[in-house]
């Protein structure tokens, strides 16, 4: 099987000078020749214009973009519409890509036309010390088009999408300030066809400056997410807001927050309504 079709993976970055080398490097370095970095530099103060502009003068395979801050969407958005290739992917400039992901994932795409976006699985590395830790996921015991109106399955760099589907769907939505990949995972799954590919293909980087740790933000996106799509579903909106009301009750088990905890497990099981439901629910890693 040949290599020869052109991989696109768009990275953006804001204030991320000390971050974005690597992310460059794992997308260069990948074992399939067809590849560049689409960067996208989304309004940094920091020097990291300067950096990613010196690795575009050392390597042809490096495309800059440059933009006043205007978001993570934006800048995703922006990457692919200076993509050149026929296969994009996303990865943010603090991850990175182990070197198969792409003849893995590439390999799979050319040998199913129908199908239009695959994934894998990622583990997390803590930046404190490196330990890695996490399980793969693997495939979600449900279609993923139905497991993703629960919650976000994977990653932004865990998968691989032909450029014909984001064609189909257009952008990310620059509205959501966080979960905006699940918005768009959704979509498009709304789409096209989706396939796992099992292996682990990149590492995401566990750091006190994620978004994922703003507990009000991403409590506000999903949400978001569930009005948006779900408005005129009831059953849709109850399967979002159950997976939802669960996390919020683990969150705050954690912090020993105990009748916040208690209200949330309440939310959680009136929301999924039935005893299968909860069951299913409180199994989704």
């Amino acid at each position: 099987m040949t290599h020869d079709a052109l991989v696109s993976i768009v990275i953006p970055v804001y204030n991320g000078r000390d971050l974005v080398g690597r992310a460059i490097d794992s997308v260069l370095g990948q074992r399939y020749g067809a590849v560049e970095a689409v960067v996208v530099n989304d309004g940094s103060t920091d020097g990291s214009d300067e950096v990613v502009d010196r690795r575009a003068a050392d390597d042809p395979r490096v495309r800059v973009v440059h933009q006043p801050n205007a978001g993570l969407s934006a800048a995703r958005n922006a990457g692919m519409a200076a993509a050149s290739g026929r296969y994009i992917g996303f990865l943010d400039a603090d991850d990175w890509l182990l070197d198969t992901k792409l003849r893995l994932q590439v390999d799979a795409l050319q040998a199913a036309p129908g199908v239009d976006l695959v994934y894998s699985d990622f583990l997390r590395v803590r930046d404190s010390d490196g330990a890695v830790f996490g399980e793969p996921r693997g495939k979600p015991p449900r279609p993923i088009s139905e497991v993703l109106a629960y919650r976000n399955w994977f990653a932004p760099m865990v998968p691989l999408l032909r450029r014909s589907l984001i064609d189909r769907v257009g952008g990310f939505d620059a509205t959501f300030r966080a979960a905006e990949d699940w918005d768009y995972w959704y979509r498009c799954a709304q789409h096209g066809t989706f396939a796992y590919v099992a292996g682990v293909v990149a590492m995401y980087r566990m750091h006190g400056g994620q978004m994922h740790r703003n507990r009000t933000l991403m409590t506000d996106a999903r949400t978001q997410f569930a009005h948006k799509h779900f408005a005129t579903d009831r059953a849709g909106m109850r399967q979002c807001m159950s997976y939802s009301h669960l996390d919020d009750a683990r969150y705050h088990k954690m912090r020993g927050a105990w009748l916040a905890c208690g209200v949330d497990l309440v939310r959680y099981l009136a929301a999924a309504g039935s005893v299968a439901e909860a069951r299913f629910v409180w199994r989704l890693p």
